[in-house]
């Protein structure tokens, strides 16, 4: 046992002599390291992050028009064609789907962002809360894109692309499955740009679903009119007369509702405590990898040599 170790210890002491004898082949690199890590570093953008926490309104949860009957009147309105998803996490779900869909977001981009603004951005000026556009991409002056970030092979950024990068990097929607509560977050260079995009994000996917419900509901209201035309029964007329008041009811709420799907519990405000990059990370996993890296070759020169 005595052996075990002892021979343990010089092993372990060989190491430490091996290394201290290459110090400088280990420190060297170490700090070249850590002074181009530190220069990457604080060359990189500042990313800021707004949020908004939103609950899922009546509208939502119980759908609109006919879907939210139960019985008699929810299995005529199926087999009219007019029901649609009853179900709180179905429509969360599908809420939560379009606000991440090509669609919406292809449109959201062009009605109401620059898209210079959103994917080419050099740096934010914080005392004059100014954007600045990197020139290598684009010229403000004529409007006109130079080269695409993403490296496309057209000038002006590939549409598919430009959604990736808004997924991906500035995008970021959670929901808590118990409660529905929904958290919506966006990223840009720009905490005063971050916040804007994000209440126009929201006032247009409360817009976006409004505008299928009254369409939907109008489309039911022609369809159940068209059936009470040719309908002579007196019950069925009664039950199309339900169903044709219910679709009112979902345009009239639909029109006298701002918030129409997401009420705002807490609203988006402008954080000026960027969230990335992590500097300090950043320099330290450099300077440890290169440590372990640099330690490790010496020591197996050494045992090969051995």
């Amino acid at each position: 046992m005595n052996r075990e170790s002892n021979e343990k210890t010089i092993h372990l002491s060989e190491l430490v002599s091996v290394l201290w004898q290459k110090k400088w082949w280990v420190l060297i690199p170490t700090i070249v390291s850590a002074i181009i890590s530190v220069y990457l570093a604080l060359g990189m953008t500042n990313i800021y992050r707004s949020s908004v926490t939103l609950a899922p309104t009546e509208s939502l949860i119980e759908g609109h028009g006919s879907s939210g009957f139960g019985g008699g009147l929810g299995g005529l309105a199926q087999l009219a064609g007019v029901g649609g998803a009853n179900s709180k996490v179905d429509r969360i779900d599908l809420a939560i789907e379009i606000m991440k869909s090509k669609a919406f977001v292809f449109e959201f981009i062009q009605s109401e962002l620059e898209l210079a603004e959103l994917i080419a951005v050099k740096h934010w000026h914080k005392n004059d809360n100014i954007i600045e556009i990197d020139s290598t991409y684009f010229d403000v002056e004529t409007g006109d894109w130079k080269e695409s970030p993403f490296n496309d092979s057209r000038k002006e950024p590939e549409k598919l692309n430009v959604y990736k990068y808004f997924i991906e990097n500035v995008l970021d929607i959670n929901q808590d499955k118990s409660t529905g509560i929904i958290t919506v977050s966006m990223e840009h260079e720009s905490p005063y740009y971050a916040k804007s995009m994000l209440d126009k994000f929201i006032v247009m996917i409360n817009n976006k679903i409004k505008d299928n419900d009254i369409r939907d509901a109008q489309e039911s209201l022609s369809f159940l009119e068209a059936r009470l035309e040719v309908t002579n029964v007196a019950t069925l007329q009664t039950s199309l007369y339900s169903l044709m008041h219910k679709e009112m009811q979902t345009i009239m709420l639909a029109n006298s509702k701002a918030e129409y799907i997401f009420k705002t519990i807490d609203p988006a405000f402008v954080d000026e405590n960027k969230v990335a990059p992590r500097r300090a990370f950043i320099v330290i996993l450099a300077v440890f990898f290169t440590f372990v890296a640099a330690s490790t070759i010496q020591l197996l020169r050494f045992f090969w040599k051995k």
